[in-house]
């Protein structure tokens, strides 16, 4: 990680979230979408894993009408949407956003269309180019030196 980008990063997509799932209706407090970059670090760190995103919530009007969260460490596949698809099913939630960070498969793609009974979304974040030219600078620096 670099100067916390990625901590930005995320900061900057799980408010966003946040800001879109109260527009549709679901409970989100002020103070979620308040929350500062500060408020962010000291209760998510700086080293973290994207799991630990992952929330639930429910409507406004109707508590029994939730939606999943999910923040995707790996590529989503076929695979991977099953475990999510029995973590939804045992929590009896018909509704999911999948964050990610790699374009889905047209396979996948076909799944999502296909799970009957579901309302599944999927989002994707890019790394700021920014972030990725501090990286690979970094990487060429660590690269260029002698370490054998």
């Amino acid at each position: 990680m670099v100067d916390g980008a990625l901590a930005d990063m995320f900061f900057r997509t799980r408010r966003t979230v946040l800001e879109m799932l109260r527009d549709r209706g679901f409970l989100v407090t002020d103070a979620e979408i308040e929350m500062t970059r500060d408020q962010f670090v000291e209760k998510f760190g700086i080293n973290f894993r994207r799991e630990a995103f992952d929330f639930n919530r429910s409507k406004r009007d109707d508590p029994s009408d939730m939606i999943c969260v999910f923040f995707v460490e790996e590529k989503l596949h076929v695979r991977l949407l099953k475990v999510y698809l029995q973590q939804m099913n045992s929590a009896e939630i018909t509704r999911a956003i999948f964050v990610v960070k790699e374009k889905p498969t047209a396979i996948l793609l076909n799944k999502l269309r296909d799970v009957s009974a579901r309302h599944l979304e999927v989002f994707m974040v890019r790394f700021p180019l920014h972030f990725m030219s501090r990286f690979i600078e970094t990487f060429e620096e660590a690269c260029n030196k002698d370490i054998f």
